[in-house]
């Protein structure tokens, strides 16, 4: 069947970067609009003006793990993908998330969960849920 229609696809070239990561900018942009860009980097783990703010470094995890990442190390895919950086700029090294990770502590785990549970409270509002299990 598909043999049959062939004749009717025009296939092209483009110069423009593409990525394999499809579902990552669509998740970084949902996380934007809800308002989590400020809300991380409102945690108290940025140690320098310089670098990366919290919430590039969350992003970048959180990219990690949508593309099925399984290890720091796997962020290194991810940057060397060149319309993903296009989309995402520079992404932090493994070494950088590793380093971001140890300087969490109870406090900033509590932060983060009421960031979690404040972004729930939003999208069962904005899609008025009456009933969540």
């Amino acid at each position: 069947m598909l043999l049959n229609v062939l004749d009717q696809y025009k296939l092209s070239t483009t110069k423009q970067a593409v990525t394999s990561f499809a579902g990552v900018p669509l998740l970084l942009g949902m996380a934007k609009s809800l308002g989590l860009e400020e809300a991380l980097n409102a945690l108290p783990v940025k140690e320098r003006a310089r670098g990366y703010r919290p919430a590039e470094s969350v992003f970048t995890l959180m990219g990690l793990l949508q593309s099925g990442g399984v290890a720091l190390d796997d962020v290194s895919l991810m940057s060397s993908d060149e319309g993903l950086r296009e989309l995402m700029g520079e992404l932090p090294a493994s070494n950088t998330l590793g380093k971001f990770l140890k300087r969490f502590t109870n406090r900033t785990i509590h932060q983060l969960g009421r960031i979690q549970l404040a972004t729930a409270v939003k999208l069962i509002r904005a899609i008025k849920l009456n009933w969540v299990t």
